[in-house]
């Protein structure tokens, strides 16, 4: 009988800058929204990120040597949002798109945050 092993990666993330746009009078501008803090999980490969929107994100290495360390995931809605973590330096930068923001209705925003990620 063999047993099998599964690691998960356990980060906890804190944006430390997130930033998007806004209608005002009629005006679009930039503005900057409250940070967020994550708790996410890596599986042992970093090929899914879970934890994010209650969602599986699918990811793979920015390139595929893996010498740049950057893991790049994708949304589930296929709406352009995305998660790149750097496995040396911790660094996070998220994007949450949405199909409703200023190309569309302008009844909501997208968003970019950055910040860094610490092991549990």
């Amino acid at each position: 009988m063999s047993t099998s092993v599964s690691a998960e990666i356990v980060l906890y993330c804190q944006s430390e800058l997130t930033a998007g746009l806004i209608k005002e009078n009629g005006t679009w501008k930039t503005t900057h929204f409250n940070n967020d803090r994550y708790t996410i999980k890596f599986n042992d490969d970093y090929s899914i990120l879970m934890g994010i929107n209650e969602q599986n994100w699918t990811c793979q290495d920015s390139y595929s040597n893996s010498e740049y360390n950057t893991i790049m995931c994708y949304s589930p809605y296929q709406n352009g949002g995305s998660f790149s973590y750097h496995k040396k330096t911790n660094r996070f930068m998220k994007v949450d798109n949405t199909t409703f923001g200023y190309i569309s209705k302008g009844e909501d925003t997208s968003t970019i945050s950055a910040g860094t990620c610490q092991k549990f």
